[in-house]
């Protein structure tokens, strides 16, 4: 068996990191993107603007996922393949009708998050975000001044938290930047903190938000706590099992959350961190999330 993972551009490195997974379980996979990141990472997807080398590529996989609901034309017969679709983030969620016409008259499965599910995809199967915990470790060192951080990729409800965190007192230290930086960069920044704010949108061009993104997983394995929106979380827990999120669905919320955490001792902090770090061991890592696509192949 031999997967590809093919995209026009590769979205916050996924289709890269999903090989990650894959390999991880002992099935062969490839990551192919027709277009750079804007993004520096360490390893990504090959970068193939070739026509003919990437039908090549095609031809010699058993398996085409379409990532980030983006289609790649090709030569290649696609009916002697089994195609899926992986339908993450705001294209699908704000094009969800367009996209499923294109996709579903020629996919055998679509795989969404839970904030993508119950959107029309034909044979919906679930799969989370992984992240890498082998390579990004915790440190559960905590200060006396909780470090409070948000480093936002563009607009992540920065009003609303720079709001809410402008009257909880001064016992703490907030940390904002929203310069787009180098990944390794951006790392080692949320690696300094104790509470990173992912996302507190409730809206994205009038759709409703719903839940976390690779960042906030970054941050969990790095031990540290995480504050975001998750409006699906019993479905999550019952598809799943306990999530280590500390949920804050809007601004009145993320005060509650907030002002828990600063009144909070030490011993606490340290044992919520560890938390989210074997929150995303157990559910998120590479090999959790490659027996998903192990048992999603196996039921094609």
């Amino acid at each position: 068996m031999k997967v590809l993972f093919l995209c026009q551009r590769d979205w916050a490195n996924h289709s890269f990191i999903m090989t990650q997974c894959l390999n991880e379980v002992g099935i062969n996979s490839q990551a192919v993107t027709t277009h750079p990141n804007k993004i520096k990472f360490p390893e990504h997807a090959l970068l193939c603007k070739s026509s003919s080398k990437l039908n090549s590529i095609i031809a010699k996989s058993n398996i085409i996922i379409f990532m980030h609901s983006q289609f790649v034309g090709t030569d290649v017969n696609l009916k002697k393949k089994k195609i899926l679709v992986f339908h993450t983030g705001s294209k699908y969620r704000q094009h969800s009708g367009k996209m499923n016409s294109i996709f579903n008259p020629i996919v055998s499965a679509t795989l969404t998050a839970a904030d993508t599910f119950n959107l029309g995809g034909i044979n919906e199967k679930y799969v989370v975000v992984p992240v890498d915990t082998k390579k990004l470790l915790p440190d559960y060192t905590t200060s006396d001044k909780l470090v409070i951080a948000h480093y936002p990729s563009g607009n992540k409800g920065k009003e609303t938290i720079k709001e809410v965190v402008a009257t909880l007192g001064n016992n703490f230290v907030f940390q904002y930047d929203n310069t787009r930086i180098d990944w390794i960069s951006n790392i080692k920044r949320i690696s300094e903190c104790d509470i990173y704010i992912e996302d507190l949108r409730e809206h994205q061009k009038g759709k409703v938000t719903s839940g976390f993104g690779l960042t906030a997983l970054e941050a969990a394995s790095l031990g540290k706590i995480v504050v975001t929106r998750l409006t699906y979380l019993e479905k999550y827990e019952k598809e799943l099992g306990k999530c280590a999120i500390q949920v804050a669905n809007n601004k009145e919320e993320l005060k509650t959350v907030l002002t828990k955490l600063l009144n909070i001792n030490k011993s606490e902090i340290i044992k919520l961190k560890q938390e989210s770090r074997n929150w995303v061991e157990r559910l998120h890592s590479y090999k959790s999330v490659g027996n998903m696509f192990k048992r999603i192949f196996e039921e094609l």
